[in-house]
């Protein structure tokens, strides 16, 4: 019988693993906080389309989020190779490798990863109606997720990650220990890939900066995996993912009318709500406005694509006049005019316009785009102002 290695060197062992695993998590919340961090926040394709150095960026931060969420899940494995080792002088060198093949076998999955959304980012940008309906690709990943938790692909690779001690005498023969030490991590992480990925997805569905859903994530796929009730839970996940993958696919179709607040701008006083209602023939939208500084004067609005965040606070270059609504676009800036609105008395104002072939339901599915409201101001007498503005809020 296999005698346990010294209590000293274990306690060394789970202090090691569980200060590489606190690292990690600490490094994700410092990368989701920092600048260097964007995509981390952000679950949208054009994450994909930045290229040259972003794609280290990706895979180092795949690599981290696979330690942080992945590692854990793999310790009795981890735990018995190293019992089995205990007597080689070696064993933490072969430690190291089994976990190298592991996590490598992750990282090389993360560029796969990374391929399928550089993909789907083009695949978007030569598809107006993808464009136009990303909360789809959402929607698709999340009942992907469900339906692949039926698949007796999923119950083979979890039985695979179930029996540490046979999936250990099945690879390790103890000849060519170090390369064998390697090759049994790859093949664990092939079942373990392969029994996990599609929860791994849902990371760019929920936003791969979200700490809180990388614990559910992380602990949902560990009892999966560990604990002897894991596979129970395998259906009702698979139900209650496509039931939130179908309402998330039909509720922007039934969406008919949608409300959004219009707040002060550059420090000014003005504010308000934009109303979208759908129509026979379009989308009808009524901007009701308060606190603008000239009584009589006309203030332009439209809606542009990005947020309010990144809204310059004037900008001339692209808040022409248009012929009919009283502005125009030089590089495709605006999505859509709106009727100005006009100052009253008390500076309140109003303004309706009907924006044919659209639905609210396609205008809030899009990427970014929000509502402006601004000063009529060019030329000499400087640039459009921005007063008051409002995020549509897209998916």
């Amino acid at each position: 019988m296999w005698a346990a290695p010294r209590d000293d060197h274990n306690r060394l062992f789970f202090v090691l693993m569980a200060t590489l695993i606190a690292l990690a998590w600490l490094a994700l919340w410092a990368w989701g906080r920092s600048p260097g961090g964007l995509f981390y926040g952000h679950h949208d394709s054009t994450a994909f389309a930045r290229g040259g150095s972003f794609v280290l960026v990706f895979v180092i931060g795949w690599t981290v989020m696979v330690v942080a969420m992945m590692l854990p899940t793999s310790l009795p494995l981890i735990t018995l190779f190293r019992t089995i080792a205990r007597q080689r002088r070696d064993r933490a060198l072969l430690v190291a490798l089994l976990i190298a093949g592991y996590i490598g076998t992750w990282t090389l999955f993360g560029g796969v990863v990374y391929l399928g959304g550089w993909a789907l980012h083009r695949l978007i940008g030569q598809s107006g109606l993808l464009e136009a309906n990303t909360w789809v690709l959402g929607a698709g990943i999340i009942m992907l997720a469900g339906l692949y938790q039926f698949t007796p692909l999923k119950y083979k690779c979890l039985e695979k990650c179930r029996s540490p001690l046979s999936f250990v005498t099945e690879h390790w023969r103890g000849n060519r220990e170090r390369s064998q030490a390697f090759r049994l991590g790859v093949h664990h992480g092939l079942f373990c890939v392969g029994c996990c990925w599609s929860l791994m997805l849902l990371m760019f569905v929920v936003g791969a900066g979200s700490l809180g859903w990388m614990l559910v994530l992380g602990a949902v796929m560990a009892v999966e995996k560990n604990v002897s009730w894991g596979r129970r839970i395998g259906a009702p996940l698979g139900v209650v993912l496509l039931g939130f993958g179908l309402t998330l696919g039909i509720a922007p179709a039934l969406q008919s009318s949608a409300r959004i607040p219009l707040a002060p701008a550059n420090d000014s006083a003005v504010s308000g709500t934009a109303n979208f209602t759908d129509t026979s023939g379009g989308i009808e939208i009524r901007l009701d406005v308060e606190g603008l500084p000239d009584p009589g004067a006309m203030y332009l609005a439209h809606i542009h694509p990005g947020s309010c965040a990144g809204e310059p606070a004037g900008n001339d270059e692209n808040h022409g006049r248009h012929q009919d609504h009283g502005h125009h676009s030089d590089a495709g800036e605006i999505e859509h005019p709106l009727t100005p609105v006009v100052s009253g008395t008390s500076g309140d104002g109003s303004s309706d316009t009907v924006i044919e072939g659209f639905t609210v339901a396609q205008l809030f599915s899009g990427g970014e785009s929000y509502v402006n409201v601004h000063a009529e101001s060019y030329g000499s007498q400087g640039p459009a102002v921005s007063l008051a503005c409002g995020d549509l809020g897209r998916r």
